[in-house]
């Protein structure tokens, strides 16, 4: 991928496979399927960063019936998945429509993972969100990112929309729901203590050559493994 500061620096004779308008997830992630099948991708974002409103969200991806889900979760079945979700979405989408997606859902995430840098797990406490619906699960449908570096980004890094500051902590060193519990928890048991002097100390080497932290997780790690992927 070729990061253009203005779209008409573009050759007039450019022609590409796939034009995809957008760079938030879903057009970062439309872009990246379509690279992945060989197509030749031209990724087009209006504003000064990507990643648009998952930048700034979890970044949780509800796939029912992955290999993550399985590790989770050996009970969860796609009919409770489809029941949960007709519940969920009711006739707002054609059921033909949810059905594709939970027939091809786990297929698309294997794909990614096997062939970029996008790479998902399954918690083992991660409820869906409207729980009290028929088909609900407690663990395995939602999944999210790994976390992820982002000074492997180098340069595209400045491009990656920052976190809201609710996710952050100690001018902007990002923490997820396990990172909370260990800091939360580091005077009372040694793993936490480890895992959170790793967290204060690379956060501490990174502010000083970058004007955030580099750890990147929920939203902001989808994001930076979807754009890391299209710049390889």
């Amino acid at each position: 991928m070729h990061v253009l500061n203005n779209i008409s620096s573009l050759p007039e004779a450019a022609a590409y496979d796939v034009v995809v308008i957008g760079a938030g997830g879903a057009g970062m992630a439309a872009a990246l399927f379509a690279a992945i099948d060989g197509a030749s991708v031209l990724l087009v974002e209006h504003t000064g960063f990507v990643g648009g409103t998952t930048a700034l969200s979890a970044g949780t991806t509800w796939i029912p019936g992955t290999h993550h889900s399985a590790s989770v979760n050996k009970s969860d079945t796609l009919a409770d998945a489809a029941r949960y979700l007709t519940n969920a979405v009711g006739e707002r989408t054609p059921a033909t429509l949810r059905q594709a997606f939970l027939d091809n859902g786990a297929q698309a995430i294997k794909h990614a993972e096997a062939n970029s840098e996008l790479k998902f797990r399954a918690c083992a406490k991660h409820p869906d969100y409207i729980s009290e619906l028929g088909g609900s699960t407690l663990n395995g449908q939602a999944l999210e990112p790994l976390p992820f570096d982002g000074r492997l980004l180098g340069d595209l890094f400045s491009l990656l929309r920052p976190p809201i500051p609710e996710f952050t902590v100690l001018g902007g060193m990002m923490v997820d729901r396990s990172d909370i519990n260990n800091l939360l928890g580091m005077t009372k048991s040694w793993t936490s203590l480890k895992h959170s002097a790793r967290l204060l100390l690379r956060h501490a080497g990174d502010r000083l050559c970058h004007p955030r932290g580099t750890r990147l997780v929920m939203g902001n790690a989808l994001v930076a493994r979807l754009l890391y992927s299209l710049s390889l």
